[in-house]
């Protein structure tokens, strides 16, 4: 079976650490998808790089799709790094662009690779899995993060919908939900160094996900695995 994976995000402090837990496994072919590549499709043996434009724009999402190779009888699976934090302000203080800022990044964009991953994959006839970087977060209430929270708690039922539907099309989905990725920025401030979790174990993760998508979906897969 020919197994196909989709990177967005590809160039981040994530992004960049599971491109290579993915170019070291057995995909026939990788897409990488960012905006910070110069040509807007450069090709390198079994893999291409593709430039995107603002993803909550869904021309550019379709043009995204437009760009991978259609394949049948294959494998197509797809792990999105992009996100946003943009918290730090109590209800009373936000803004109407920084509430909507994190809805357009951390929820439109998912809802947009959903649906065009859904309908690219009944248009060719192939079946594979989606995943989607959440946030651990996402299922406590703290202080000065709601509109984080709220996109991130709304990205985990739009996932359990997206894999009720998705079923159909021989998709799973389903979403990583990290406490603190361990990168050099967040290890200025935290802690307890235990907080934090390895961009590679999420990328190990994301491909046990694949080798697995056709009985694991729907799911919100907690690390570190209790919220103590």
């Amino acid at each position: 079976m020919r197994k196909i994976f989709l990177l967005f995000g590809s160039e981040g402090n994530l992004g960049k650490v599971v491109k290579k837990v993915i170019l070291s496994k057995n995909f026939e072919h990788v897409f990488l998808f960012d905006s910070k590549f110069k040509k807007p499709v450069q090709s390198y043996g079994n893999v291409t790089k593709i430039k995107i434009d603002n993803l909550t724009v869904e021309k550019n999402v379709e043009e995204a799709f437009n760009n991978i190779q259609k394949k049948t009888r294959g494998e197509y699976h797809l792990f999105s790094t992009i996100g946003i934090f943009n918290a730090g302000k109590g209800i009373e203080n936000l803004t109407v662009k920084e509430w909507q800022t994190a809805l357009d990044v951390n929820l439109t964009v998912p809802f947009l690779l959903g649906k065009h991953f859904l309908k690219f994959i009944k248009q060719i006839k192939s079946k594979g899995s989606i995943c989607f970087t959440g946030a651990l977060s996402s299922l406590a209430y703290e202080n000065n993060k709601s509109n984080y929270i709220i996109s991130k708690n709304a990205l985990n039922t739009f996932v359990n919908l997206l894999a009720l539907e998705g079923k159909e099309f021989g998709v799973s989905a389903n979403v990583i939900a990290p406490y603190i990725i361990d990168t050099k920025e967040n290890r200025k401030w935290v802690e307890n160094k235990s907080d934090l979790i390895s961009p590679k174990r999420i990328g190990d993760f994301v491909y046990l996900l694949t080798e697995n998508y056709s009985f694991i979906s729907g799911n919100i897969i907690k690390m570190p695995w209790t919220l103590d």
